[in-house]
């Protein structure tokens, strides 16, 4: 099966393409950030000392912390992620990264 990324020519045994949608991939993602961030808002909020400034900076830390510690540590991780028949989400995550990198780089 032909991959999509460059060089064309790269040989990738056992790839995959990316079996959800992305819109799937983007619900999954948005509604866990959503998640991740209403639970730190809510309980940095229990504290009366903590202004809203740092509850904001909080979530913000913890999003972009957890987004990249995940889905980076993953992709560090799994280097044969392209193989997934599964549909393991971070796989397919990695996959559609990689395929919009390379559609961005053209």
């Amino acid at each position: 099966m032909e991959h999509p990324y460059v060089p064309r020519d790269l040989q990738l045994p056992g790839y995959v393409p990316v079996s959800l949608s992305q819109s799937t991939i983007l619900t999954v993602y948005g509604l866990s950030s959503l998640l991740v961030v209403s639970l730190v808002w809510f309980l940095s909020g229990r504290s009366r000392n903590i202004s809203k400034l740092d509850r904001l900076l909080m979530c913000w830390w913890a999003f972009t912390g957890l987004t990249h510690i995940i889905l980076e540590g993953y992709f560090a991780f799994s280097p044969e992620f392209y193989k997934d028949k599964t549909g393991f989400y971070l796989a397919e995550v990695c996959k559609l990264l990689l395929v919009l990198n390379v559609l961005d780089n053209y």
